[in-house]
């Protein structure tokens, strides 16, 4: 697509957007720009049976969201390349994104599994929205211990709105207490595997950011300002905000939403509030003190839902532990992870290095014990020897940060400006095409950008 066709074209899909690919009750694949009759949510579509294998592009949506929410970038995605195959993830939809990155990255592979159960792929792509950006990270990381990278082609990893570095600027023990496990690993106080869980998918010589490094296409995109639910340096993975103190401009005047700073400004190095500048701070205590009563009232009726959704999600897991429940055996899933990481080499001092694992116990993988139960098998012990130093959670984003730069040196980052006083959370990714196309530009751009 031309940059010239960018805006003309949102204008035509603001009238298109009621018109999904989805799966018949049966599981069998409608074709593109069809609409089954007993579902509006967006969730597989692929080229014709006799195309042979295929290029799969996995879409994840974010916390608490269903496949509605990526079905604009399902759709845009499906339209602008007909020859690849769209799976947008839907097997833990809503309450059970509580249960944590990796029990939905655990999920997000059987529906890779069972996709592949029905057409071969010859290569892979992810695009994750918020806590589904962290969700991908951590599915291709379990398929690079698998080396399944070795016979399907990793072509793009891309998030939208990520809290790469978390959400500090949350109080933790509200996030843990509504959210359970997903809340704490955005606040990074997770203790599962010794160290938080958002550094174990940065750690240089584990799986997880090994993965990533064989994707040729990487890309973090983020909302410069207006995001109030994961700021802009933590969607970015920066720790500076080079649009603190200056103005923007676009890094293409057709298309004004993507910006770039327009000169360079002093660095800030954020502490406690993964990212929020002070501008954006401004505008988040503006919202509060005018919606102060709303606030009230729906926190007084929805924290006990919220609490109760919370320990459903912690007996779903724990019941999943053994083999049975609702959680469907998630937790024992999950916990070989665990244990492989808690196994692991990490430095046990701030001035040093973090997280570096032996490759003596990355070579244990897939030898000697199970597929799952290696993969935990290479992070579990020394790493509490890290939480019992006392890492701050700030100390762990500057070394996230730094370990993304150092070990993506491709890692490409857009920044999206969809206005200072909007929620540009939901816009990003078009979340409700009846709200939020004044996004649809910056989807296009990211379709636009797709490496095939």
């Amino acid at each position: 697509m031309s940059n010239e066709s960018l805006h003309a074209s949102t204008d035509a899909l603001a009238a298109s957007t009621t018109t999904a690919v989805v799966p018949t009750d049966d599981g069998d694949l409608v074709a593109p720009g069809s609409v089954s009759a007993t579902s509006t949510a967006p969730h597989v579509t692929a080229p014709a049976a006799d195309v042979g294998p295929v290029h799969l592009l996995v879409i994840s949506h974010g916390l608490y969201g269903k496949p509605d929410h990526t079905g604009y970038l399902a759709k845009r995605f499906a339209e602008a390349y007909p020859d690849i195959a769209v799976l947008n993830c839907s097997s833990y939809s809503t309450e059970l994104t509580l249960d944590g990155v990796d029990a939905c990255g655990e999920r997000m592979l059987t529906e890779i599994e069972e996709f592949e159960a029905t057409r071969p792929v010859k290569q892979i792509s992810f695009l994750g929205y918020s806590l589904g950006g962290l969700i991908i990270r951590y599915t291709i990381g379990r398929l690079h211990q698998r080396g399944y990278f070795d016979r399907v082609e990793p072509m793009n990893a891309i998030t939208m709105a990520t809290p790469h570095l978390g959400v500090s600027g949350r109080p933790a023990y509200i996030a843990n207490l509504i959210l359970y496990r997903s809340g704490s690993h955005c606040t990074l106080t997770d203790t599962d595997y010794g160290a938080p869980l958002l550094w174990v998918l940065s750690d240089p010589t584990l799986p997880f950011i090994q993965g990533l490094k064989r994707f040729k296409h990487v890309l973090f995109v983020a909302n410069a300002v207006g995001d109030r639910t994961v700021p802009f340096l933590s969607a970015s993975a920066r720790t500076a905000d080079p649009y603190h103190g200056t103005v923007h401009e676009p890094v293409d005047p057709l298309v004004p939403e993507i910006v770039r700073p327009a000169a360079e400004a002093p660095p800030r190095t954020f502490l406690g509030t993964a990212g929020e500048t002070v501008g954006a701070a401004a505008r988040t205590g503006a919202f509060v003190v005018l919606l102060l009563p709303v606030f009230t009232l729906v926190w007084i009726f929805l924290a006990p839902y919220g609490y109760y959704q919370s320990r459903r999600a912690h007996d779903r897991f724990t019941r999943g532990a053994g083999g049975g429940g609702v959680g469907g055996g998630i937790a024992s899933k999950v916990q070989p992870v665990v244990d492989s990481v808690r196994r692991s080499s990490v430095s046990p001092t701030p001035t040093t290095k973090l997280g570096l694992v032996g490759q003596d116990s990355l070579s244990e993988l897939g030898h000697g014990m199970p597929e799952a139960e290696a993969v935990e098998a290479v992070v579990r012990a020394e790493t509490a020897e890290t939480a019992a130093t006392g890492v701050t959670p700030d100390e762990y984003r500057a070394r996230i940060v730094d370990a993304l730069d150092a070990e993506l040196p491709g890692l490409r980052r857009i920044d999206a400006h969809l206005g200072e006083w909007r929620h540009t959370h939901a816009f990003i990714v078009v979340r409700n095409p009846a709200v939020h196309m004044a996004g649809a530009p910056v989807v296009e751009y990211v379709v636009r950008e797709f490496v095939r």
